[in-house]
């Protein structure tokens, strides 16, 4: 299922300037794909300003989302994965960027359970930081 949502919304970059830069990057695919609004992405960087790091699951892994009215057109999924860490605040470093967008409070639930089995296996979240290429990427996922 996350192989499916993902393809076609991963990028790979060598380093970004701050945490916002990884955020907005992270989402463009979202954007691109007709997934999110514009504002769903200005969204996201304003709940990190005003509530902190709530949107780091695990350490090296952050997942922005904000709610769906705020511009979600359909149910989403991305990845922003970064080769050099970029700190998030609190000095949160983080290389994984999960963008969701969640088209309702239910319709992510099956999402969100397969993230879970995700970031539990520490061999590929490990694999997932040295990955090289998106078909790596979907491979390990």
């Amino acid at each position: 299922m996350l192989k499916k949502m993902l393809n076609g919304q991963i990028k790979i970059k060598e380093r970004v300037k701050d945490w916002e830069e990884a955020v907005r990057l992270s989402a463009s695919s979202l954007l691109e794909n007709n997934k999110i609004e514009q504002r769903y992405i200005d969204c996201m960087v304003n709940n990190i300003v005003e509530n902190g790091p709530y949107m780091i699951i695990l350490p090296g892994v952050a997942m922005p989302h904000s709610r769906p009215e705020d511009g979600v057109i359909a149910t989403g999924l991305s990845l922003l994965k970064l080769n050099e860490e970029v700190s998030f605040p609190e000095d949160n470093r983080v290389k994984l960027v999960f963008s969701l967008a969640a088209g309702d409070s239910d319709s992510h639930m099956d999402t969100i359970m397969s993230l879970c089995d995700l970031f539990e296996d520490e061999t590929k979240i490990e694999a997932l930081n040295n990955a090289t290429s998106i078909e790596e990427i979907l491979e390990i996922i």
